[in-house]
């Protein structure tokens, strides 16, 4: 991630009690500025936390994945891929 992006995430932070507790996926990815199918995988996979009740639409939390971005970042910052 690039510094602009550290500072989106950081306006979204302090944006955080706007959002509703639990939206859908499609959602979420829409509020956040995030691409759907990339969430929706990180979902399926188990990085990102979902909830479900019954056979009802999965929901998360916008919260816990801005939360989840930002440590991501912190955790590869400094390293250099090749």
């Amino acid at each position: 991630m690039e510094q602009q992006d550290l500072k989106k995430l950081d306006t979204l932070s302090s944006q955080e009690t706007q959002y509703p507790e639990l939206l859908t996926i499609k959602k979420t990815a829409e509020i956040i500025g995030i691409q759907y199918r990339p969430l929706l995988e990180a979902v399926n996979v188990g990085i990102v936390p979902h909830y479900q009740l019954g056979n009802s639409r999965r929901l998360v939390s916008p919260t816990e994945i801005i939360t989840l971005m930002k440590s991501s970042q912190k955790n590869t910052q400094g390293k250099r891929y090749e």
